[in-house]
């Protein structure tokens, strides 16, 4: 017996089957957070470090996921921002710098607001991230240029909070249609 004769025999067609399950296309997907956690990693090189894991479902069609024919609906990508330690600013403050950027940047693009007191998005905790859960977002994918000759991943490049188009942007809509 074959190992997928069972699959077989229920009519799957394999030809449809992607070798790399998250392999997404470049471009700009309607998308909800679905979860967000801290985790710890260790490192040689910079010890113990924590990331924040953002993690984003793409919309069904009803759910107004259209123009990648719901290839991709119900499957996750996730966003991974690694947050600097002690050690990597006493080694390279610059770059635990940017680091730090990229994670503020993320919270401000989730539509988090800046906590108005002396550490402002420093002064986030765990709790403000969860509660981002379920927020409605434009999450736009971009690939990476490996310079070694491996596959190019799929990566989160930026996220904005969706919002519905305007009345502008569909009465332009429609014009385009009836040229």
């Amino acid at each position: 017996m074959g190992l997928f004769d069972d699959l077989k025999a229920a009519g799957i067609e394999f030809k449809d089957v992607e070798l790399d399950p998250f392999n997404y296309a470049e471009g700009k997907y309607i998308c909800f957070v679905s979860d967000v956690e801290e985790t710890t990693v260790k490192s040689d090189k910079n010890g113990e470090q924590r990331v924040i894991k953002f993690s984003y479902r793409f919309a069904t069609r009803e759910e107004g996921g259209e123009g990648y024919e719901g290839r991709y609906a119900n499957k996750h990508v996730s966003d991974d921002k690694w947050l600097p330690n002690a050690k990597m600013f006493a080694e390279d403050k610059t770059d635990a710098m940017n680091k730090l950027s990229f994670v503020f940047q993320r919270f401000s693009q989730l539509g988090i607001p800046e906590p108005e007191t002396e550490g402002g998005y420093g002064d986030i905790e765990m709790p403000d991230l969860i509660m981002t859960r379920g927020t409605k977002l434009n999450v736009t994918l971009k690939k990476n240029k490996p310079k070694d000759g491996t596959e190019a991943r799929t990566y989160v490049n930026t996220v904005s909070v969706w919002e519905p188009p305007s009345m502008a942007d569909m009465q332009m809509s429609d014009l385009a249609k009836d040229i």
